[in-house]
Formats: structure tokens, C-alpha cells, sequence
């Protein structure tokens, strides 16, 4: 009788450990399923923000231009100025 009852016990723990293992692996399953979804999102913001890092750097590129041309630009109204005033003098 002293068996019974000790392979009962033993059945019992069994099943018990069984739960928790399982309700652990669906933890554990659910925990990555929503890292994943986490994941997808920062990806998405990732390439929102390299599109406008692409659109940022176009248009540094675009004012680097312009500052030459405004440089250039001075510089040939000085020169004409200075021209200007050697040939009224």
C-alpha cells in the first residue's frame, strides 16, 4: 500500500513538473512572439529614419553647392567692384 501511494505522489509531481514546463515553454513562446513583433517595429522605425537621414544628406549636400556658388559669386562682384574702381580712377 505504501507503494501505491508513493507512485501516486510520484504520478502527481510528475504531472505537476509536466505543467510547469509546459506553462513555462508557452511563456517562453510568448515572450518571443512579442520580442519579434517589438523587433519589426524598430526595424520599420530604423529605415523611416535612414530614409530621412538619405533626404537630410542630399540636401547638406545641396546647400554645400550653394554655398560655393554664393562665394563665387562675391568673389566676382568684389572683382568687378575693384575693377570698377581702378578704371574710375
Amino acid at each position: 500500500m505504501a507503494e501505491m501511494i508513493k507512485a501516486g505522489f510520484e504520478q502527481h509531481l510528475q504531472t505537476v513538473l509536466t505543467t510547469v514546463i509546459i506553462a513555462a515553454i508557452l511563456w517562453t513562446g510568448n515572450k518571443i512572439v512579442d520580442y519579434q513583433s517589438r523587433l519589426i517595429r524598430v526595424e520599420e522605425q530604423l529605415l523611416a529614419m535612414n530614409k530621412k537621414l538619405d533626404i537630410i544628406t542630399s540636401m547638406r549636400a545641396t546647400i554645400d553647392d550653394l554655398r560655393v556658388r554664393v562665394i563665387m559669386l562675391e568673389r566676382d562682384r568684389d572683382s568687378a567692384r575693384f575693377a570698377d574702381k581702378n578704371n574710375g580712377s
